[in-house]
């Protein structure tokens, strides 16, 4: 199902503000771009049809958080047509011996 722009939520904006889609994309051509994550959240507003208040720019602004400049690194680096998805996450650290000790589960009559 469709949506109309009418619908979008703050999560979808917060989440196209971090991808980098809207005003922060074409700030870098702009001069007179704003330059605060607030400033271009407004700014995005009218592209998207929907409006905010100061305080939920503000919470979104603390969900995108973090430096700029890493966001910024983070889009810089080549990634390549031939560069596939990560397909395997394995949450341990690296160097870390861990027990590889499997447990048995053994079901037992609870009568």
């Amino acid at each position: 199902m469709r949506y109309p722009m009418t619908h979008i939520t703050r999560r979808h904006f917060a989440l196209m503000s971090a991808l980098g889609l809207g005003t922060a994309a074409c700030s870098a051509s702009d001069p007179s771009a704003p330059t605060s994550v607030q400033d271009q959240i407004a700014s995005a507003e009218s592209l998207l049809g929907v409006t905010f208040t100061d305080a939920e720019r503000a919470q979104m602004a603390d969900a995108l958080g973090g430096d700029p400049n890493a966001r910024a690194a983070l889009r810089a680096f080549d990634k390549p047509n031939s560069l596939a998805p990560a397909t395997t996450f394995d949450p341990r650290l690296p160097g870390v011996d861990y027990e590889t000790n499997r447990l048995v589960l053994r079901a037992r009559n609870l009568n």
